[in-house]
């Protein structure tokens, strides 16, 4: 009786084992959704949550490089069909974030960078880019980066979007932006390969263009290169023949000038008459932006790349507007410095330069900038023309040419 009984509950123990354990499965199977709704998928979703908050981006227009190529014909069907504001474009990671703040603020969904050639605008987006992950940034609002920004002339976005828009105005101090586009004239072929920087500033800010091309650009409303109508720029087509040939005489040059493109007074439609005329009607259109850009902010590329400038200017975003910025990424961005051509002290002929600048620049719109007449320590030395100074008009005055003490 033991034994079978042993043998019974033997017999039993394993039934039961069997039993038991199907039972168990079944339980797990039917208890697992409930555990996956309650436990698991909040968990994943506040991982992918953060992974899309702290993870930094490249730009999708921008894809690795990070340069500003503006108002290219892709460029621009891509932007009309993927409007950041109207459809958040989430940009693809390329990199590691470390030291993630929170984004508390989600009216700005895109970052413009507007500021004129060789005022690093094309490296401003590249760091910003790898430093604010929620958000796009790019070059360029109505038009490209470098060029008049005008609301008229709006394409992707409307004037409602502009509240989701941060625009930052980059500019670089008036001495070194007129001896670097001197040296680097990108855009602005008729003015490559010279030399001598009083024929450089002298010389009226155009360019010779085809009889075809004057045509076009005398009729009212046709369309130019860059969004630009006729009228507003020179030459109106970018594969102008005689603009062409011009490319081709500086082509031996040790850097790309790219095609020419010589803007128009916004107003009057005529030429500048040099490249000083041109920087105060940029500045100044700059300026305007604020009469109808919401959120708009001004820098200085000296104050950005000096040291901790930009993490000043990373914190100053995070406190005014909460993007939600990486305090660091790995692998860290090439820095840049911005050659400064004044403190090449053994350079007599920059020291007569900025003699004449400082003479004769406009101050009252350069003042606005952050930009000063004698901020430099080289005029500390100079002391012949004062504010109460009538300058020389002309940069080949002789006294201009007069040994620089």
């Amino acid at each position: 009786m033991l034994r079978f009984g042993d043998k019974t509950v033997a017999n039993l123990g394993v039934v039961d084992r069997t039993q038991t354990t199907t039972t168990k499965w079944l339980l797990i199977v039917s208890i697992l959704p409930i555990f996956s709704v309650v436990f698991v998928l909040p968990l994943l979703t506040s991982t992918f949550s953060n992974s899309i908050d702290m993870v930094p981006f490249a730009d999708p227009l921008r894809l690795g490089t990070g340069d500003v190529v503006s108002t290219s014909v892709q460029e621009q069907l891509y932007l009309n069909a993927h409007n950041p504001v109207k459809n958040h474009i989430v940009k693809k990671h390329f990199g590691v974030c470390k030291g993630y703040e929170k984004r508390t603020n989600n009216q700005i969904l895109t970052v413009r960078v507007i500021g004129e050639r060789n005022s690093g605008v094309s490296y401003l987006v590249r760091y910003l880019n790898r430093h604010l992950p929620n958000v796009t940034v790019s070059g360029g609002l109505s038009r490209g980066h470098e060029w008049f920004q005008s609301k008229d002339s709006l394409r992707i976005f409307s004037a409602e979007d502009l509240k989701h828009v941060l625009v930052l105005v980059v500019s670089r101090n008036p001495y070194n932006w007129i001896l670097g586009m001197q040296e680097n004239p990108i855009h602005a072929l008729a003015h490559e390969n010279i030399a001598d920087w009083r024929h450089f500033v002298s010389k009226p800010w155009t360019i010779r263009t085809s009889v075809k091309d004057k045509s076009i650009s005398s009729t009212q409303g046709a369309h130019c290169q860059e969004h630009f109508y006729s009228g507003e720029v020179l030459p109106c087509r970018r594969h102008d023949s005689v603009a062409l040939q011009l490319a081709d005489a500086v082509s031996s040059s040790n850097h790309n000038v790219l095609y020419p493109v010589y803007e128009m007074h916004p107003k009057s439609h005529t030429p500048f008459r040099n490249i000083r005329e041109f920087r105060k009607a940029k500045m100044l259109n700059f300026f305007n932006m604020s009469s109808w850009v919401p959120n708009i902010l001004f820098l200085q590329i000296e104050k950005i790349t000096q040291e901790n400038g930009f993490t000043g200017l990373l914190k100053a975003l995070q406190s005014s507007y909460s993007l939600g910025i990486c305090n660091a990424v790995s692998p860290p961005i090439e820095e840049v410095k911005f050659k400064n051509y004044l403190d090449d002290r053994s350079n007599l002929e920059y020291k007569k330069f900025f003699d004449w600048f400082a003479c004769s620049g406009h101050w009252t719109i350069e003042n606005k900038l952050g930009y000063h007449r004698y901020s430099h320590q080289l005029a500390q030395k100079s002391g012949r023309f004062k504010r109460k100074t009538k300058c020389p008009s002309s940069p080949f005055d002789s006294r201009y040419a007069r040994k620089w003490i």
